[in-house]
């Protein structure tokens, strides 16, 4: 109605709000319709239509988005989204092959002339793969127009507003599909429960990940704090399934900055799971790109300076590439629980599965897994003693913490003896 009443500015106000709240490859592509002459407008909005729908051939709107990409300089953008479709692997053989043209295109005025004869050689002889490096032609690149940047900005979806409702809040607000919900009940017995899109989850105190949030249990303030996300577990025998590791919910923004935060304390695994949750929102987020590449190279640096990993094709190697190679915890997670049901280093794979829940934020779940698996370590008591000892402490048990810290200072004593 905006644009027949010649109002475009007010109806790409209206357009981008809405693409940016819902993220729709629909509204995307109508607010790059709606754009007229702004260019870099068009540019954003295409960006984000591509990164959720693949080219199709001779798709006039990719064909569109390639030249107002080429005008302000964002080469970098469309190479990356070419990579992830090219890696996903579209199933459509017209579509793979104006994925393939578009790099030649792109590679062409790069004036990387090496890598597009080769990729021209490969699309002639029916080649599956593109050449090697040939993503890498664009990282030195010109950077984005300022016009193109400043429209970036206005995409950014604004930070989750922190409420007393307590209704379930919309699944459409950018969190990459992880559940998320707000706390409505906590009691004496440090004992409640979340409400999430029409779902009841139960939580223990421990469960709570995010000390601040913790504090507001505690001292009864909780019912002021926003919205949370939380992982979530399944709980036999109980009516509702639990909520662990629960934080309060985070943005793009706040996830890329507790990664550099965990970065900078070498927890690359945990830092890598946060960037991979931006970039399953968005490809093509220059920070988050950025992230990966640094938290890889320091996964380089510690596997050369001396981290061992175990040979073979087993749950147990499967599951330690996994978490030191690929820092894919869930999968790691997997393998290990594998590896125990197999007994393929089932001592060794029970403790890096403790310490994996700890990674987590599931410390109760830890100590329950070195409890219930105690007679399997009679030969190797002081390292299972230690490792259980830390993580009674993580949970606040000290007594039990204390109890263990004796075992281990009379087995000192008996072997001083």
């Amino acid at each position: 109605m905006l644009l027949k009443l010649d109002r475009p500015s007010d109806a790409i106000d209206h357009l981008t709000a809405a693409a940016v709240l819902s993220n729709a490859p629909a509204h995307w592509l109508a607010l790059a319709s709606a754009a007229g002459r702004d260019s870099a407008v068009e540019c954003c909005a295409l960006r984000r239509y591509f990164r959720l729908t693949p080219p199709l051939q001779a798709d006039d709107a990719w064909f569109r988005y390639l030249a107002v990409a080429v005008e302000h300089h964002d080469q970098r953008g469309v190479a990356r989204i070419l990579r992830h479709w090219h890696e996903q692997r579209v199933g459509d053989p017209g579509a793979l092959r104006t994925l393939r043209e578009s790099v030649i295109y792109l590679l062409s005025l790069s004036k990387a002339d090496t890598l597009a004869l080769q990729a021209t050689a490969g699309v002639v002889h029916g080649a599956a793969d593109l050449p090697s490096g040939w993503d890498t032609a664009f990282e030195n690149d010109t950077s984005a127009s300022e016009e193109l940047l400043a429209v970036d900005r206005r995409f950014v979806r604004p930070a989750v507003e922190r409420s007393s409702d307590t209704q379930p809040i919309s699944p459409a607000d950018g969190t990459n599909g992880v559940p998320h919900g707000r706390i409505v009940s906590f009691g004496n017995q440090r004992f409640g429960f979340i409400d999430a899109r029409q779902r009841t989850y139960y939580f223990r105190i421990d469960d709570v990940a995010d000390a601040r949030l913790r504090d507001a249990l505690l001292d009864g303030s909780w019912r002021t704090f926003g919205a949370v996300e939380f992982e979530v577990l399944p709980s036999h025998g109980h009516k509702y399934n639990r909520a662990a590791s629960i934080v309060p919910l985070q943005d793009s923004e706040s996830l890329l900055q507790k990664a550099r935060e965990l970065l900078d304390r070498g927890q690359l695994p945990q830092a890598m799971a946060r960037v991979r949750r931006v970039l399953r929102t968005d490809p093509t987020d220059e920070t988050a790109c950025r992230l990966e590449e640094e938290i890889k190279d320091g996964l380089k640096k510690q596997l050369h300076d001396g981290t061992a990993l175990p040979k073979g094709r087993g749950p147990y190697a499967r599951a330690k590439r996994a978490q030191l190679v690929d820092l894919d915890l869930e999968a790691a997670e997997s393998l290990l629980k594998e590896a125990v049901r197999r007994s393929d280093k089932p001592e060794s794979a029970i403790k890096d599965l403790a310490w994996l829940h700890r990674q987590q934020g599931r410390t109760d779940d830890a100590i329950a897994l070195l409890e219930d698996n105690a007679k399997r370590f009679d030969g190797d008591r002081v390292s299972y003693d230690n490792m259980l000892a830390t993580l009674y402490q993580h949970a606040h048990r000290h007594d039990d913490e204390i109890r263990i810290l004796g075992r281990l200072e009379s087995a000192a004593a008996a072997r001083g003896k």
